[in-house]
C-alpha cells in the first residue's frame, strides 16, 4: 500500500508523532511519502496527486480545540481530481491536554475532506507537551513520548486494518454537543491570532539572524531594511518563532506570560520533577486517565500477541 502523510507541525511535536507513524507503516511493509505543507505555501501549492496513493493521513497540532487554518486551507486547495472511488484517510493530532474535546478538532477538516475524493476512516490524538501556557516538566514530556512510541505501532495497525476492510468495528471518537459548541466558539482564535500576532516584537537581544523569518509556516514574518523582523497579519500563534529563537528575543504580545522557550529534549530525566511543578497538578486526573487507558491498550495488545 502506498501512503501519503500531509503534515503541519508548529514546534515539532506533531512531526515526532508523524515520524513514529512513518516507521510503523514502513515496518508493516508499506511505502510512505511525507508532504510537509510548510514547504508549500497555499499560494504556490503544487498539484497533489491523490490518485497515486491508497491511503492518506493528515497530521496537525490542535489549537483551541480546532485545526490550524493553514491545513484546512491546504486541503480545500488540493485540486479536485476525478477518481473511480474515494481514498480512505485518517487524522492524527497532538494536543497538550488529554481532553475528549480535542476530537472536535476534526470537524473543520471533515468539511474540507468532503470536497475531495476522500473518506475519513479514523482519528487518533496523542498528548504532547505544551508550547504555550506553561512548560511541562521533562518527566512529563518523557512520559508522553514514551506512551506515543508504544501506542503508535498498535494504532497504525488498526488504521491499516480499517483501510483494508479487515476491521469494521471502529467508529470515530464521539464528541458531545456541548464539546462541539465550545470548539465552534473557540474558532475565534483563528482570526484572533492574526490580531495578537501583529503585536509580536523583538527586543534588543535580537541578532537579526533571520531564523524566525525562514521558519514561519505561513510566511508571516518579513525583514525591515536593517533586517529586524516585522510581524504581519497571518499569524497562527504556533509559537515556532519564539520557541526556537536562539537569543529568546521575541516578545509574544498578549501571550507573553504564557511563553515557552526552547524545545523539549524528551530525554529520560536524571532527577525527579520539582515538588512545585505546575504540570503535575494541572488536569491531574485527566492525565492519569490518559496514561492509564494507554497502558491498558498496550498491555491488552501485548497479551493478545504473545
Amino acid at each position: 500500500m502506498r501512503v501519503v502523510f500531509y503534515l503541519f507541525s508548529g514546534t515539532g511535536n506533531t512531526n515526532k508523532v508523524c515520524q513514529l507513524y512513518q516507521r510503523a507503516f514502513e515496518q508493516e511493509g508499506h511505502t510512505v511519502d511525507i508532504f510537509d505543507i510548510d514547504e508549500h505555501c497555499i499560494e504556490q501549492q503544487p498539484c497533489v496527486e491523490l490518485a497515486r496513493y491508497d491511503l492518506c493521513g493528515f497530521f496537525y497540532p490542535i489549537y483551541a480545540f480546532n485545526a490550524p487554518q493553514n491545513i484546512v486551507d491546504f486541503i480545500k486547495n488540493i485540486p479536485v481530481q476525478s477518481m473511480e472511488s474515494k481514498i480512505p484517510c485518517f487524522i492524527i493530532t497532538s494536543s497538550g491536554e488529554p481532553l475528549n474535546m480535542n476530537y472536535a478538532a476534526r470537524f473543520k477538516i471533515q468539511k474540507a475532506i468532503k470536497r475531495q475524493p476522500l473518506v475519513l476512516i479514523a482519528q487518533y490524538n496523542y498528548v504532547m507537551p505544551y508550547n504555550i501556557i506553561f512548560r511541562h516538566s521533562d518527566e512529563r514530556a518523557y512520559q508522553m513520548i514514551t506512551t506515543a512510541k508504544a501506542l503508535i505501532p498498535i494504532e497504525a495497525k488498526e488504521i491499516i486494518s480499517i483501510a483494508s476492510g479487515t476491521t469494521t468495528s471502529y467508529s470515530l471518537p464521539k464528541v458531545s454537543k456541548l464539546e462541539h459548541l465550545i470548539s465552534f466558539f473557540l474558532r475565534i482564535e483563528s482570526w484572533g491570532g492574526r490580531i495578537i500576532g501583529r503585536f509580536y516584537k523583538v527586543t534588543d537581544a535580537c541578532t537579526k539572524c533571520g531564523l524566525c523569518i525562514k521558519r514561519c509556516p505561513v510566511k508571516n514574518i518579513s525583514a525591515s531594511k536593517d533586517n529586524t523582523p516585522i510581524f504581519g497579519k497571518k499569524c497562527l500563534i504556533c509559537q515556532r518563532c519564539s520557541m526556537y529563537c536562539p537569543t529568546n528575543a521575541i516578545k509574544t504580545g498578549l501571550l507573553h506570560s504564557w511563553k515557552v522557550h526552547k524545545p523539549y529534549t524528551f530525554n529520560k530525566p536524571t532527577e525527579p520533577a520539582p515538588t512545585n511543578d505546575k504540570s503535575a497538578r494541572y488536569l491531574r486526573k485527566s492525565y492519569e486517565n490518559y496514561f492509564r487507558e494507554a497502558e491498558k491498550k498496550i498491555s491488552q495488545y501485548n497479551l493478545k500477541n504473545k
